[in-house]
Order: structure tokens, then sequence, then C-alpha cells
């Protein structure tokens, strides 16, 4: 009898045993920082990425279909909002909500979208495809809330900066994130907190503390909620979102000298933040980034730089050039991954991936709108082309990558006349440049361009130019392969016509004068 009771003892303490540990989060499965790397299951994870801000408030198509699209070009992680706060206008979140006042989450009015919900599906979705997603849980800037409505809801804030010392905003800050550690995602059953799914925390995007040059009331409030957020989830990873201003020096250059309130060394170097992130855009960050390539690049390696002497892993977690500004977007991007690849960085995440539109703001084509100029869609693009062997080669596929000529100038349709100055550059992939050429449509000639990529033309050597006109550049290289761009330059080669003219004195006003018509300066205008 008493061995019958001992076996039964025994028993139960093994079932117990076996549903603890089947219950048990296992540590392995979530993405760490360790010696200066991502590390997933024992081995080194290297972040091929992109970014999505209607993750929490689209409908679950348009949430399927961006993560489907983000599968197919081989990427393996998305930072996505996680927040929606106040009563934002329903023409920006489709009429979704998440935090509708300080403390109320679930409330959701009538016929709007739960946004936790569409984010419980996105990270069910990304799970199916094994992809990651990293949390933002506030934006520095007003859209879908942000920081300003923090600043409104409490009674003691007055101005944007105040976010950061503020009792009552970090007091809300402090409980949504709570709140939304340990919601339990209404479609696994699974706690945020406990699911592998989730990359990491994210304290807020582009955090930016102006009044403070220090650096020092941005560093505290970093600190604080970093923290926090370690004290109640020991599983997912830590990481600012800001990006990356320095306090290096006390130079001229913003980027640099802790202008915008950030010391992004200081910041990393905070125990409870595993890794660095850093963001770039030369056409919005005014003269210190002219040179978008050599300034870029600079600006990519600096960071690399620091964070391998703090010893963190670090992420260029958004980038982005305007597919229809003045530069060439697909030359700087492959440029720009080329040098993070080189300087062995663990992650890159572009700005921004977006697919089908079911809503009313689809643009002709049934897509999401390129609102910003940054959309990159999974098509047959060039761009979309590089993007896709960039991840495969930061996670260590290999792949044989083609060499590839890029005019830079002129952009295109940018209107060309007179003496102009043809350029190209060559990403050279393995294979050295040999020679280069162009072609101009009409022009029964074949123009050898110097090795420098640089071909004056005048245009008015070619009176037949006129309107859109295709500039075709082709690059030989040492593996015999070839590249060539085509661009549509617009050729003004019009003729200067004589203006019939007569002189007024204005000694009497207008007199004799106003009856006369008006006369148009320009090309072949006539007086009327």
């Amino acid at each position: 009898m008493k061995t019958r009771k001992i076996a039964l003892v025994l028993f139960i303490l093994v079932l117990i045993f076996a549903v603890v540990s089947c219950s048990k989060v296992n540590s392995d499965d979530f993405v760490k920082a360790e010696n200066g790397d991502f590390v997933l299951n024992g081995e080194v994870y290297k972040v091929a990425g992109t970014n999505n801000y209607y993750l929490d408030y689209k409908d679950d198509e348009m949430i399927e279909a961006v993560i489907n699209d983000a599968s197919e070009m081989g990427l393996n992680v998305i930072r996505c909002w996680a927040f929606l706060d106040g009563f934002v206008d329903s023409n920006v979140n489709n009429n979704a909500f998440m935090q509708t006042e300080p403390g109320v989450y679930d409330e959701i009015p009538e016929g709007a979208r739960n946004g936790f919900e569409a984010l419980d599906f996105a990270l069910k979705t990304a799970a199916e495809k094994d992809i990651k997603l990293v949390l933002v849980l506030v934006n520095n800037w007003d859209a879908f809330g942000g920081i300003p409505q923090y600043v409104n809801w409490s009674n003691t804030a007055e101005v944007h900066d105040d976010f950061y010392i503020d009792d009552t905003c970090k007091q809300i800050y402090k409980d949504y994130t709570n709140y939304l550690i340990n919601r339990e995602n209404s479609l696994t059953g699974v706690k945020y907190k406990d699911d592998p799914t989730i990359f990491a925390w994210e304290l807020c995007n582009e955090p930016r503390c102006e009044s403070d040059k220090t650096g020092d009331t941005l560093y505290k409030w970093v600190k604080e909620m970093s923290e926090y957020i370690k004290s109640i989830d020991e599983n997912h990873m830590v990481t600012v979102g800001d990006e990356g201003f320095f306090k290096m020096n006390d130079g001229d250059n913003w980027a640099y000298n802790g202008y915008s309130g950030a010391d992004w060394q200081s910041n990393l170097s905070l125990d409870t933040i595993d890794y660095g992130t850093f963001h770039l855009y030369p056409e919005h960050w005014g003269d210190q980034f002219a040179n978008e390539v050599k300034d870029g690049s600079k600006w990519i390696t600096d960071h690399i730089d620091a964070a391998n002497e703090i010893g963190k892993p670090v992420v260029f977690e958004e980038f982005g050039i305007q597919k229809y500004g003045q530069l060439n977007r697909d030359y700087i991007y492959e440029t720009w991954t080329n040098v993070a690849v080189e300087n062995n960085i663990d992650g890159t995440m572009f700005w921004l991936l977006t697919s089908i539109d079911t809503g009313d703001s689809a643009d002709a084509n049934g897509m999401y709108p390129d609102f910003d100029g940054f959309r990159i869609m999974n098509d047959d693009s060039r761009t979309t082309e590089i993007l896709k062997n960039h991840a495969a080669l930061i996670k260590g596929e290999e792949i044989k990558l083609d060499s590839h000529v890029y005019i830079i100038s002129p952009t295109d349709h940018e209107e060309v006349s007179g003496v102009y100055a043809i350029k190209a550059k060559s990403v050279e992939n393995d294979a050295e440049l040999e020679s280069y050429t162009l072609t101009i449509e009409s022009v029964d000639e074949i123009f050898d361009v110097p090795s420098s990529g640089t071909l004056v033309l005048d245009t008015a050597l070619y009176p037949q130019l006129s309107g859109e006109v295709v500039f075709t550049m082709e690059a030989v290289y040492s593996d015999g392969s070839t590249s060539i761009d085509e661009i549509v330059a617009v050729v003004n080669n019009r003729e200067m016509v004589e203006i019939p003219h007569m002189l007024f004195a204005f000694d009497t006003e207008l007199d004799g004068f106003k009856d006369k018509g008006t006369y148009q300066a320009g090309y072949g205008a006539e007086g009327i």
C-alpha cells in the first residue's frame, strides 16, 4: 500500500512537472542581443526588414497582404505602430482606436475597428510566415496621436518636451505599455509578453527633446521606461527607436552636435537598451547630408563603429529616398545597403512596404497610395530587386549580385537644354567597369563616355531632339556582363525668336502704354 502511494505521488509530481514545462516559455525562442549580435536559438540572427505603420488599423486583407509580400521578398522583421492615441482623424487611421483616452483601451466606438484586434491578427499572421514584429509604443510626432496627444491629456504638461518629465504623461505611458505587454492575443491566447513573434519593444518613434541639448532629459526618460518594461517582460528586447543623432562634438553638423537633444551613444550604453537604431532621410535633413551617397555612407559606418565600441547590435531602421525626387533612388539604395553589409551591420529596415488597399483611398491600381513618396511594393521594379537581393545577402545566403549602371543626371523627366552634363554611376559587384556608352533616341550616334561617367552634351547640335527623349547608358564589366539604365528627359531645344518691342519713358505714368497690350518674355513670344 505504501509503495502504491509513493508511486501515485511520483506520478502526480511528474504530471505537474510536465504541465509546467509545457506551459513555460522557452527563452531560446526569443531573439536576444548577445555579445554584439542578435541571437535566436543559439544562432546569429540578421534583420532583413521593413516598416509598415497600418498593421494596427487596416482590415485583415490589407494586413495579410503586406505580411505575405514581406515574406515573398525574403524579409524577416516588420516594424509597425502599436498605438492609436485618442480620437484620431478617421481619414488618417481608418476609424480605428486603441487608447481612446488615458486608461481606456477596449471601449471602441460602435462600427470602428479595434486596433488591438488588428494587431492580434498581424502577430498571428506574421508568426505563420516566420516574420517577427517590432512594436513601437508611441510617436514623437502627432500622426496617430503621439506625444502631442499625451501632452493634451495631461493637466500639468504644456509643450511637447514636457512629455519626458511630466508625471502624468509618464504614468499614462506606463499604464498603456503595461496593458499591451500583458494583453492576451484574442486569436492565439498567447500574452504579448510571451509571444516570440515580437522582436522587440520600441520606446518611441524618433524621440527628440530639443529643449535640452545635453541629452540628459531624454536619457533619463529612456532609462526609466526601459527599466519599467524589463520589470514586467523578461523575454523581449527593448530599443529606443531614435534617429541616431549623436552628441559627439560641438561642430556645425546638427546631426552630430546634440541639437535634437539626443545622445545616441549614451542611450545605447544603458543596460536596459538591447540594440541601437538609426534613420536616414537626406532630402529632409539639409546641407549636412547634401552628398547623399558619401554623407549617408558615413552616417551608416559611424553608427556601426559606435555600436561595435559599445558592444551592442545596431539596425539601420528607417531609410528613404523619394521615388519622384531629384535623386536616383536605386543607385543610393544599392550603395547604402552594400556599405551596410560590407561593414557587417546587424540589420536594415527600409521605409516603407505597402500592398493592396481595400478602401476608398486606393490608387488607380488598387494599391495603397504613395503618400510620402517612399512606397515600396513587391513588384518587378529595379528597386524591389535591389532590396530582395540585399535581404538575401544580409541573411548570409549565397547569391550572385550583378553590377549595375545608373543615370544619376538628368533625373527622369527632368528638363534638359543647351550644354548639359549627362552623368552615370556604377555599382560594381565582383566585376570592374570597363566602359560606358550612351545612346540617345533619334540620334544616329553612339557616344563613348569617359570612365568618370560624365559626358558633356550640347543639345543644340541635335535639333531633332525635342520633348520627351530616351537616354540609354550601357556599362560593360570585366566579367563580360553588361548593365543598362534608361531615363526619359524633356529636351528643350527651341530657338529664341526676336520679340517686337516699343520704348516708353513712363514720364506720364502709363499713358500710351496701357492700351498697347501685354508683352510676354519667353520662347517665341510676340507682342499682343
